[in-house]
């Protein structure tokens, strides 16, 4: 399976399973164009884009951080990809 389609059974979890589907912003927005996205970053994006309209800041002492690194490593086998990998799926 291509990392594409893995990030996007990633999300496909984050948001059905986790019920982090984002405010007015999705994680997909937040994620730079190049370079690497970390698992360690994925789960900060997530909690970003989650609490985008509540002004919360982000936090790896958050309750559900490990749990969505731990989700993103499970998806996609690694804690860091190359985000060329995710053209077209990124906003």
């Amino acid at each position: 399976m291509s990392i594409a389609r893995q990030f996007d059974a990633l999300l496909q979890d984050v948001c059905v399973g986790l019920g982090y589907c984002g405010s007015s912003v999705h994680v997909t927005d937040l994620i730079a164009k190049t370079g690497t996205l970390s698992s360690d970053e994925f789960g900060l994006l997530v909690l970003k884009a989650e609490y985008a309209d509540v002004e919360q800041t982000p936090s790896v002492h958050h309750p559900h951080f490990q749990t969505l690194k731990k989700t993103f490593e499970k998806h996609l086998g690694t804690d860091e990809i190359d985000v060329a990998a995710l053209e077209g799926i990124t906003g």
